[in-house]
């Protein structure tokens, strides 16, 4: 079926997309992530990943391939897939595969200087990643056995205070660092209702002993900068093939500029892991076919990424027609990277039928089918379609739809005029072709009298602060913040407070 045309439709029908895209240096098919490389100290290496697209959108993990020159070579190394920092200074790198080559610029700063611990952005991620601050631990409202944490670690001077000041400190022994609580219970020596979290002689054991070794301080000195946003890197792959690998990494960003790998002490997930699966080290690989995300979650914040699972040598189909609006261009991108042939084009007599439901909910009369199909002429689809967008079903359909989302119903709050005067407000609305986001502006700014001024009956259908945030959220943000009203959001970043 061709997609209908009219700017109606593109506003009201397509609904709202949002893309969140990653700054990439590239040439010629050739991608690096991240474009700068930026080491602040000889604790910040800094992974990279090469990632080479094929002209039939297949995307290659060629990092281990790729030739990398530093420029000067005294400023760092690349080893493992990381730069390591060796001296102050700054320079160049340029990654090179297949004849294109890619050159970022290099800064590094106290190469040689390996600051101490920082509880919030060293040990509150530590945390984390062991899954002690989560909803289903001690990050529950109410915490675990008498020991609670702030829900992944949104409070950090409060969980400071939990682990340093209350039981009598048992939990932090800076005599002997290895003696405390914190550390025998996640490794299985002390009893543990959560079970081992972590090894002895792994990097979060290393970092939360040597945190306790220095003192057990809340970041002594200048406060350390606070964690601003994250990313996850690149934002999408196609991956051809069961076993195919791509390198995922995790980027935080902090107030002062600053930024840092901390792809190893993220939460890495996948959506469904039959179609992409993601270790700790965030090394994805592809299953069956199919379009899933992966998640990673660091601090308050969470990003996902898209990937795409599609069968070795699956041939590339074309769409049957043309694009003829900014929708086909999404779709048939999105058949040829999942390699989906298009429907062909419907017939007339399933057309029309479906013009009329979805423009304006009714099926055509036997008059009006007959009509249409006798009809010889070249454009009568879009002249069909053009014609029922004038029609007043098409705004009382599209209203009715809002006045469903927006709960437009007589209630105790909302008497019987307020709501007949919100309902013909959204039909004139729709009538007027109004753009979605003027349409939310003069819900969520309306004042004055719900009779003169209709969009402020918006604020009458539901009065409690708490479930209008939950209303709004939902409806013009697509988040859902339900589960915070009782409790701590067990998988999203929204707490009570919030």
């Amino acid at each position: 079926m061709r997609r209908f045309q009219n700017k109606k439709i593109g506003l009201w029908a397509a609904g709202l997309i949002l893309l969140g895209a990653s700054t990439v240096a590239q040439a010629a098919g050739l991608a690096v992530y991240p474009p700068k490389i930026a080491l602040e100290s000889a604790r910040d290496p800094q992974r990279a990943t090469a990632m080479f697209t094929k002209d039939d959108g297949v995307t290659l993990d060629v990092t281990a391939q790729a030739e990398v020159h530093i420029e000067p070579a005294t400023l760092a190394r690349w080893e493992g897939g990381r730069f390591v920092p060796q001296a102050d200074g700054d320079g160049q790198v340029t990654m090179t595969y297949n004849g294109a080559s890619v050159t970022m610029p290099l800064h590094v700063a106290n190469a040689a200087v390996d600051p101490p611990m920082s509880f919030y952005n060293d040990v509150e991620p530590a945390l984390m990643k062991a899954g002690c601050n989560t909803g289903a631990c001690h990050g529950s409202a109410k915490g675990k056995n008498g020991f609670h944490l702030t829900l992944f670690g949104y409070d950090a001077a409060t969980d400071f205070n939990s682990l340093t000041r209350e039981v009598l400190s048992r939990r932090i022994n800076v005599a002997v660092p290895a003696e405390s609580l914190m550390l025998l219970k996640p490794i299985g020596a002390v009893d543990h209702e959560g079970g081992a979290r972590f090894t002895a002689d792994s990097e979060l054991y290393a970092r939360i002993c040597r945190w306790i070794t220095e003192g057990a301080r809340l970041d002594p000195g200048v406060p350390q900068p606070a964690l601003s946003g994250i990313e996850i890197i690149p934002p999408e792959a196609v991956l051809e093939g069961e076993g195919a690998i791509q390198q995922f990494i995790v980027r935080a960003s902090y107030a002062d500029g600053t930024d840092r790998d901390v792809t190893d002490f993220a939460i890495l997930s996948s959506v469904d892991d039959s179609i992409v699966s993601v270790d700790a080290a965030g090394l994805a690989k592809s299953g069956r076919r199919g379009e899933a995300y992966l998640m990673a979650r660091y601090g308050t914040f969470a990003v996902v990424s898209q990937v795409i699972s599609i069968p070795a040598a699956e041939p590339m189909r074309n769409p049957p027609l043309a694009a003829a609006n900014f929708i086909d261009e999404m779709a048939y991108a999105k058949h040829k990277k999942l390699r989906i042939a298009a429907a062909a084009p419907a017939t007339d007599e399933v057309f029309v039928r479906r013009a009329y439901l979805d423009i304006v909910g009714a099926l055509p009369t036997v008059a009006e089918s007959q009509a249409f199909i006798a009809d010889a002429g070249p454009d009568k689809r879009t002249a069909l379609v053009d014609q029922l967008l004038q029609r007043p079903e098409f705004s009382d359909l599209w209203a009715m739809k809002w006045a469903e989302i927006l709960r437009v119903k007589s209630s105790p709050t909302l008497d019987r005029k307020g709501m007949h005067r919100y309902n013909d407000w959204l039909r004139q609305s729709v009538r007027e072709n109004k753009p979605i986001n003027q349409l939310a502006a003069e819900l969520l700014m309306a004042t004055g009298g719900n009779f003169t001024e209709p969009a402020a009956n918006f604020y009458l259908v539901e009065s409690a602060p708490t479930t209008m945030a939950e209303n709004v959220a939902q409806v013009f943000m697509g988040v859902q913040i339900k589960c915070a009203q009782c409790h701590n959001h067990p998988f999203e970043r929204w707490t009570m407070d919030d």
